[in-house]
């Protein structure tokens, strides 16, 4: 299995580089995207949107998405400003990684390995 791990500074397009990835080889990825969520021009969280019914039809950020991480989310595991819910992100990420994992598409996503993520002990 061929492994890619794209890094760089926050902002530099690694989130827009694996949804056009994905917008234009649907059949083949699995996984989930994450992405910013803005209120007005201000950060007001992260929410994680799962590719497995994805079919190509939309554009990958139309997809339905949850929200794990905000300003006003209330929870013991803070990354800044924002609070992490790492259940909800559970709840997406890990029957993602399952389906990715048993799937046959050869490209599995995973946007983003980072401090929220690496809060969910089963996932790392």
């Amino acid at each position: 299995m061929l492994r890619l791990l794209v890094t760089g500074r926050a902002g530099c397009g690694k989130t827009t580089l694996l949804s056009r990835v994905v917008l234009h080889l649907p059949n083949l990825v699995a996984g989930f995207l994450t992405h910013e969520v803005r209120r007005g021009s201000k950060r007001f969280g992260f929410s994680i949107t799962p590719l497995s019914q994805y079919d190509g039809t939309v554009p990958p950020h139309k997809l339905h998405s949850t929200l794990f991480a905000s300003v006003e989310t209330p929870s013991p595991v803070r990354v800044g400003k924002y609070g992490v819910d790492v259940c909800a992100f559970e709840k997406v990420a890990l029957p993602e990684l399952e389906n990715a994992l048993s799937s046959d598409r050869p490209l599995v996503v995973i946007d983003e390995i980072g401090k929220m993520e690496l809060a969910s002990a089963t996932f790392v």
